[in-house]
């Protein structure tokens, strides 16, 4: 495979070379530009809101903690929690809850209580979401002699749907809860051929786009604050009013840290020193409070910044950068010798610089809170990260074509996935110990599963424009050179592959030597990739569904 045709491009900027010919990625100009972002104004971080808030917690406290409502009916509360972005004011009351739930399996009579597929769907979800160990035998109550679901069971939307939902959570090898999926999803399929209850229709077509699982919380919960409130005769009006004050005061509070990452990236001069590449500081950010939950301030501002910074490096190994540049960048990453830099062209040293800032402010705050030397570790995932970069720019100008098994073994590194998780481990974990580093650096499972998911979605969503600029075949190009498969059938064979991955991943809630906290943002960072993959390249594109989206998550408060 030879490069494309290289094009004259202004890049903006400023260094002693030659005129160089590059190829440009023509990327759109952001639609949030720094003025725009800095005259954000929103008024829901008053004392009179936030007091409310409090009021609210106070009342649906009171409805967690009532002993006269049943175990299903706790269980219904949480769902509803989770769905609306609030379960992590009541995590203490929800870990009790689920406690009692899941010990109360265990009591004389438990097995011979009459078993409905709706509770016995949603008990499953919720413990083995927050790392229960439950056995998927619940189910072979609503399994006939021959091994297929009872049929009546199909005249049971509701836990139909629960039963779809509850798949998602299987681990590989459960071969009951494969069979559940393909009958809930066949069942409901059915259901919305023969009713026309628009309100369910809806609910139901939202979770065969994407289960609940693998949804990303912050727009999870934005659409399902929409969805009750839209519903006739919600039930828990307190619950509602509660989820959209706090989407409106989470958001107040991210405006701030938008405000400050903006702030930050117009003085370093990014978008005009570095023309070449996506201005993209909203969408970085997006990824951060996608992957971070409300509070830890500091982590959402840091991976915002290396997002934006990764994502400009990005850009100069698939577009801008000559190879002979690529070379001399990797040689000084490799080195972080001061001579090896100063080979560096003007626009290369600039980027080094800002990855030695950021090493320092990382080091500095970790050092003072905790005593530790991150800075060798920090070095070795930016070094790993960027050493698989360039082996797919090795691979693209010797025109080599890497095997399928060469790119995934590779291309999930490039991911930027060991970066970000790094820095959620460091500024996390307390204490930090040697340990926990050699386990998180032997690239666990939980950095190489999130890894291949990401990759997968960003191929499906990126591959074909990469192509045309410029690039090396990707997952799905790969696939198809290798086995002879049409595009569909492509598709078709990474879908099993993710849904496999999914499964290994879920094994990692119940069973994992690192902290559940930090299991919990691995998953929101795969959750956060596949939402802004998942109509296209929402990190390059400008316009569509998921720019729209974005605006809702940090510009616009619900009503």
């Amino acid at each position: 495979m030879q490069p494309s045709i290289s094009i004259l491009c202004n890049t903006g900027v400023v260094d002693n070379q030659l005129l160089i010919k590059r190829r440009s990625g023509n990327f759109k100009p952001t639609r949030w530009d720094f003025d725009y972002i800095q005259s954000v104004h929103n008024d829901f971080l008053s004392e009179e809101h936030m007091e409310r808030a409090t009021e609210l917690q106070d009342k649906v406290r009171i409805l967690l903690n009532n002993e006269e409502t049943s175990n299903l009916e706790k269980m219904e509360l949480v769902d509803t929690l989770q769905k609306l972005g609030i379960s992590h004011l009541f995590e203490e009351e929800i870990r009790r809850i689920l406690q009692y739930v899941h010990e109360s399996k265990h009591c004389k009579n438990y097995g011979m209580m009459e078993r409905e597929l709706y509770s016995t769907s949603i008990e499953f979800r919720l413990l083995r979401q927050h790392g229960f160990h439950i056995s998927p035998e619940g189910f072979d109550a609503f399994i006939m002699e021959n091994g297929e679901f009872d049929p009546l069971l199909c005249l049971d939307e509701k836990g139909l749907l629960e039963l779809y939902e509850a798949s998602f959570l299987s681990y590989e090898g459960e071969k009951t809860m494969d069979l559940a999926r393909e009958f809930a999803s066949a069942s409901l399929r059915t259901y919305l051929q023969n009713h026309r209850s628009e309100h369910d229709e809806i609910r139901i077509r939202y979770a065969m786009e994407m289960p609940l699982h693998w949804r990303a919380d912050r727009p999870k919960t934005r659409w399902f604050i929409e969805f009750y409130n839209n519903k006739i005769g919600h039930e828990n009006s307190v619950v509602l009013e509660l989820a959209k004050l706090n989407f409106n005061i989470v958001q107040a509070h991210y405006q701030q840290e938008l405000k400050h990452v903006s702030r930050w990236s117009n003085q370093r001069g990014f978008a005009k020193k570095l023309s070449f590449a996506r201005d993209r500081v909203v969408e970085s950010y997006i990824f951060a409070i996608g992957t971070v939950p409300p509070g830890c301030e500091f982590l959402r501002i840091m991976n915002t910044k290396i997002f934006i910074i990764g994502t400009i490096i990005d850009d100069v190994f698939d577009v801008y950068g000559t190879f002979e540049e690529l070379t001399l960048f990797n040689n000084a990453m490799l080195s972080w010798d001061i001579n090896d830099i100063n080979k560096l062209p003007d626009y290369m040293r600039i980027l080094l610089d800002e990855l030695d800032l950021f090493i320092k402010e990382m080091e500095e705050h970790v050092s003072s809170k905790k005593g530790f030397n991150i800075t060798p570790f920090l070095r070795k995932s930016l070094l790993d990260s960027f050493k698989a970069i360039m082996q797919e720019a090795v691979w693209y100008y010797s025109g080599n074509m890497p095997t399928l098994e060469e790119y995934i073994n590779n291309a999930w590194i490039s991911t930027g996935i060991v970066i970000l998780l790094s820095n959620i481990f460091f500024l996390m974990e307390n204490p930090i110990t040697l340990d926990g580093i050699e386990t998180l650096y032997s690239y666990h499972d939980i950095m190489r599963y999130s890894g291949i998911l990401s990759r997968i979605v960003n191929d499906f969503a990126t591959s074909s424009d990469e192509l045309k600029r410029g690039d090396i075949p990707k997952s799905l190009e790969l696939y198809m050179h290798e086995t002879g498969a049409s595009i569909d059938d492509a598709k078709d064979h990474f879908k099993l592959v993710m849904n496999e991955t999914w499964k290994k991943l879920n094994e990692l809630l119940r069973d994992s030597p690192f902290p559940s906290k930090f299991i919990k943002l691995a998953f929101e960072h795969t959750r956060i990739v596949l939402h802004v993959y998942a109509h296209g390249d929402g990190l390059g594109m400008q316009g569509g569904p998921t720019t729209k989206g974005f605006a809702q998550l940090l510009f616009d408060p619900v009503v």
